[in-house]
């Protein structure tokens, strides 16, 4: 809204709305008369869902004539799936695949709660270190603060002796320096600290054992490390990550897909909503997709989440 001016008796009604599809029935939060004094009419209202989508209506006291603004979020998906390295060793199975049902899954489910949805999938040959940044240089161009992103890898990561985390794209070359041909921690977190809006990412990451020892030594606390630094209030990034510092990720043959993102599948299309709602919270998706995990994993694999203080929870599909 404008930085017009209210004159006195003016009456503001703030109402709560989803969007154009009339999701939600528009409910009125608060209405004001105001009094004595001439106000800026520079508004701001915390909607129950956690999505920043309202509309403010101004009646005039002298006059019928509205004013309306309307904000809804828009949906960006940076799915990124590495199944086939350059290096042999590093293949890693259906990784392409849960890439592909992640921007399916919101693409068939999300629908209902934004005004749009991008998506962006990068998979195998393309999901080069260049590739990877081009990715997220493309979710920082598009997301303002109103929207909300999602980034998704699955793939190979790891921890060198000096302690810096690197996802591993597909043209990582082993035998030299990683810094030279991986994607770190560090540029990962200083292209999302400076995206706006909410940003939730999933790792569906395998701590590549098959290299040398003193880099599987350091692998140890690659998941729990990489989690909080992603997740700090100063990054302001929701984290899902597939299993714990000690463990490895599981494969599911029968369903060609990693068993986590197996099971955010199934959480995002309905099995997460708990409180009967018709929409899935990313808190209720943490919640069912760890036990789903385990559970298919037979208590081998334990997902772990970290939230910034800062973020409330919001909704990230709907039941169709």
């Amino acid at each position: 809204m404008s930085d017009e001016r209210l004159e006195a008796d003016d009456i503001v009604v703030v109402c709560e709305i989803s969007h154009k599809k009339s999701l939600y029935a528009v409910t009125i939060i608060q209405q004001v008369l105001i009094m004595k004094s001439r106000l800026a009419s520079k508004l701001a209202l915390s909607l129950f869902t956690g999505l920043p989508c309202m509309i403010v209506v101004v009646a005039h006291a002298d006059d019928s004539t509205t004013a309306s603004e309307q904000k809804c979020p828009a949906l960006y998906v940076l799915s990124i799936g590495v199944a086939e390295y350059q290096d042999d060793k590093l293949q890693r199975r259906y990784a392409d695949r849960d890439a592909q049902l992640v921007v399916q899954t919101f693409r068939e489910h999300s629908g209902d709660l934004f005004d749009k949805i991008e998506t962006r999938l990068v998979v195998n040959n393309d999901a080069t270190q260049e590739g990877i940044l081009e990715g997220l240089k493309w979710l920082k161009q598009k997301m303002t603060e109103h929207d909300v992103g999602v980034m998704y890898f699955a793939g190979h990561a790891v921890k060198d002796e000096t302690g810096s985390h690197y996802l591993m794209p597909s043209d990582v070359d082993t035998r030299v320096s990683l810094v030279l041909s991986v994607v770190s921690d560090a540029m990962v977190k200083s292209i999302l600290v400076e995206t706006p809006g909410r940003l939730f990412v999933l790792l569906d990451v395998d701590h590549a054992g098959a290299f040398a020892a003193v880099r599987r030594k350091n692998t140890q606390k690659l998941t729990d490390d990489l989690v909080r630094d992603l997740s700090k209030d100063d990054c302001g990034t929701v984290v899902m990550a597939a299993c714990m510092s000690r463990e490895v990720c599981h494969i599911s043959d029968e369903h060609k897909n990693g068993v986590f993102t197996f099971a955010l599948r199934e959480g995002l299309t309905g099995k997460a909503d708990f409180n009967g709602d018709g929409k899935v919270y990313f808190n209720e998706l943490s919640f069912y997709a760890g036990d789903r995990t385990k559970e298919l994993t037979s208590g081998q694999q334990h997902p772990v989440t970290a939230t910034p203080s800062t973020i409330r929870a919001f909704p990230l599909t709907t039941l169709n």
